[in-house]
């Protein structure tokens, strides 16, 4: 899982983007889009894109352009070439990008509390999939097949026997919303600054066991003062203390049911928005005029909101332009290769003194 952790956070991007010919595959969209026409549409920011978090920044023609670029084949053979894969992203930018490293309490929780008052996809017996509202406040958890139409519970003494457990779902009230966000800025506070999102996500080898047990939503999870899976943690097995890591063996007996909230379980949602740095900077200047005797005769403050654009400084370079050698970031001319990204002004305002 370790290795798995770095391949799919760090290396890899999922668009969402398909053909969406077979009347089997709309993905919820009542028309039937190729990949082509998909591409376009993402691209201009348009309605029905397949994660709406996945904003285009391109206008109608340059969108056109792209797409015949990055698609090859027609009808039901389109498929992307190399420069599809490797440079979309290039061309998108994601709505609401949340930075992992930060330790703001309420900001965790606007994030994990996101689905609060979210519908849940339930299936019956027959495997029949339908849609049934929560209870008020509550937050559904996402687990990776619809669950059977039972609620989990979180606290208490749960009996193995309790069917809700192995084929339920959970939610989360605002406390435990409350509990976990706080737990998560204790491992941020204790683990970052994090590098990469795997290096979130992935435990920590090394001699420090409690950082090598797991990641630092996971260990929030198994906190004891979040009490996520306190209703569980009355069964927890033993380690047979014949391997390495002993500590790896112990944990709660019925993990893996959905009745217990995972790692997974809470990241599965806030994915597509996570991030490891921040591209909108809020940045404030001060400034002064003096006489000769050194007397200050005004002051000025003022603030702007700075946005990293996804072209570069010289675009001659295209936005897509894949980097062959990190270390020299060739093929990128000088200009690109030393400043990078293009920095905008999003907004700009005077300050008054007592707003300081």
């Amino acid at each position: 899982s370790y290795l798995s952790n770095r391949e799919l956070w760090d290396q890899w991007f999922l668009s969402g983007l398909a053909n969406r010919n077979d009347r089997n595959n709309t993905y919820g969209v009542n028309e039937r889009l190729d990949l082509r026409a998909g591409l376009v549409e993402t691209l201009q920011g348009r309605e029905g894109r397949p994660n709406p978090r996945y904003l285009g920044v391109a206008s109608a023609d340059e969108a056109s352009q792209l797409a015949s670029r990055m698609i090859r084949g027609s009808g039901a053979n389109v498929v992307p070439n190399r420069a599809g894969i490797d440079g979309l992203a290039a061309h998108l930018i994601v709505d609401g990008m949340f930075n992992v490293n930060t330790t703001s309490i309420p900001a965790w929780k606007a994030v994990l509390g996101a689905l609060r008052g979210n519908e849940s996809i339930i299936r019956d017996i027959g495997g029949n999939e339908s849609i049934r509202a929560n209870a008020d406040g509550v937050t559904p958890v996402i687990n990776a097949s619809a669950p059977m139409d039972l609620v989990a519970p979180g606290t208490g003494n749960v009996s193995p026997n309790d069917p809700a457990q192995w084929a339920g779902r959970r939610v989360l009230d605002d406390a435990e919303i409350d509990r976990l966000a706080r737990a998560i800025v204790r491992q941020v506070r204790m683990r970052g600054p994090f590098l990469s999102l795997s290096d979130f996500v992935n435990r920590r080898p090394g001699g420090n066991v409690e950082l090598a047990l797991s990641g630092a939503v996971q260990s929030a999870i198994d906190d004891p003062a979040s009490g996520i899976n306190q209703a569980y943690e009355g069964r927890r097995s033993v380690s047979t203390r014949f391997t390495r890591f002993p500590a790896a063996e112990e944990g709660i007996q019925s993990y893996g049911a959905p009745g217990v909230v995972k790692q997974a379980d809470i990241l599965t949602p806030i994915a597509p928005i996570l991030s490891v740095r921040g591209d909108t900077f809020l940045i404030r200047a001060y400034g002064e005029s003096v006489d000769a005797s050194g007397k200050v005769l005004a002051r000025a403050w003022c603030e702007a909101t700075i946005v990293r654009s996804h072209d570069y400084v010289d675009t001659a370079d295209a936005a897509d332009t894949v980097i062959s050698n990190p270390s020299t970031l060739a093929p990128l001319n000088a200009t690109n290769a030393r400043f990078g990204r293009r920095m905008m002004i999003q907004s700009f305002r005077w300050l008054k003194a007592e707003e300081i």
